[in-house]
Formats: structure tokens, sequence, C-alpha cells
């Protein structure tokens, strides 16, 4: 990270602890992306319990679910990024 993007990103995050606001992001996207994992295995095994035959196949579960899997992968995305850049601020001083 430049010295141009570290004080661009210190006068748009103005946190008085910067290096906790960003593991906290971190650690929420985490919860976040396990919770909506675990949602759409759960999702998955009871309809997969209750389906007695294909006649029973209900396409609002296939939408259900592509909307699950893509809030997880945004969230598992937004993780990646702020994993990214904490560990380039880390490498300033300024970052504590």
């Amino acid at each position: 990270m430049s010295e141009k993007e570290f004080n661009s990103y210190k006068r748009v995050h103005n946190y008085s602890n910067p290096s906790e606001a960003e593991e906290g992001k971190i650690k929420k996207e985490k919860q976040n992306y396990a919770k909506l994992n675990k949602k759409t295995k759960d999702l998955t095994r009871s309809r997969l319990r209750n389906i007695k035959d294909l006649a029973d196949y209900d396409e609002s579960f296939e939408e259900e679910l592509e909307e699950k899997n893509f809030k997880a992968k945004k969230e598992r995305g937004n993780l990646n990024t702020h994993k990214k850049r904490f560990k380039k601020l880390d490498k300033y001083e300024d970052f504590d």
C-alpha cells in the first residue's frame, strides 16, 4: 500500500483505534460467513429429508439456496478484502 493510499484510508476510516476496527470487521465477517454456510447446509438437509419423490420438488428451494450462496460468497469476498488491507496497513506505524 502506498503512502497516498494509506493517507486516503486514514481520511475515510477515521477510527480512534484502526487496527482493532479492522480486526473487528474481519471477525464479524468470519462469523457471518460461517452462519450463512450453516444456514445453507441446514436448508439443504431439511429439504432433502422432506422430499418424498420428485413430484414434491419445489423450484423456490433453488432460488433460496442461490440467494444464500450469493450472500455467503459476498461476505467471503469482504472478509478477504479486509484481511488483505489489514496486512498492508499493519506495516505502518500509525496503524495501531
